[in-house]
């Protein structure tokens, strides 16, 4: 009877096996998350929005203002814009970093994504279409920027904030332990225990036999003193 069982979990866990097999092209969905799809439908709207709204505030915030062939000409470029846009941002890995560690290099490139799809509004639009107003140009760049920076260092905000609210919660439970040294090597230990779910212990205090480093703090954690102390 046992044997038998075996037979039909072996039958089934190869049924199984076939079957991922036969469905593996759809892997390359899976590797993209919703919080991608979601994040690239923002920048579609932030790049779009961000040009009307320029047009907008620069005929005194009043939509009946605007002149009728600026909007014809902003609708009838959108579609190449937002095309070209995106491909710069998935050739610039814009989809593919994990935001709740974004750092100075996401910064890079974020900047450098926005410079290059300003330059192609600006000249793509003027040359197919028509000169828009100098002020156009300026603010809608500076709002596609500010924008499309905004959501990922927000995503990184709110997910740093829920990650300290779920530690001041366990506080009580942590065990309580002492870091010595408060070089870059001290800083990397620091942040690894921050976040690593594995470990229950709560660095609440740091040595350090630098005297300048005393009365410090490396994320909100003090440098209390040396070793011989």
């Amino acid at each position: 009877m046992k044997d038998k069982k075996n037979v039909a979990k072996n039958s089934a866990d190869g049924a199984e096996a076939r079957l991922r097999q036969r469905w593996k092209p759809l892997s390359f969905f899976e590797r993209w998350h919703a919080r991608s799809f979601l994040l690239m439908a923002f920048d579609l709207l932030a790049m779009a929005g961000a040009y009307f709204l320029a047009l907008w505030i620069r005929f005194d915030c009043e939509y009946t203002h605007i002149p009728r062939h600026f909007l014809i000409s902003l609708a009838n470029f959108l579609p190449i814009y937002l095309l070209v846009g995106l491909v710069v941002f998935c050739a610039l890995r814009l989809y593919q970093s994990v935001w709740r560690f974004a750092s100075f290099s996401e910064l890079k490139r974020i900047l450098l994504a926005a410079t290059i799809t300003t330059a192609v509004h600006v000249l793509g639009i003027t040359f197919l279409f028509e000169l828009m107003p100098i002020s156009y140009y300026i603010i809608g760049s500076v709002l596609q920027f500010g924008l499309i920076l905004g959501i990922r260092f927000c995503y990184r905000f709110v997910a740093l904030e829920r990650e300290r609210a779920k530690r001041a919660a366990q506080k009580n439970l942590a065990n309580r332990v002492m870091l010595i040294g408060a070089g870059s090597a001290g800083q990397l230990i620091l942040r690894d225990l921050h976040h690593a779910k594995e470990v229950n212990d709560r660095v609440c205090c740091i040595i350090d036999d630098d005297k300048t480093k005393w009365g410090c703090s490396i994320d909100d954690v003090p440098i209390v003193g040396g070793r011989d102390e």
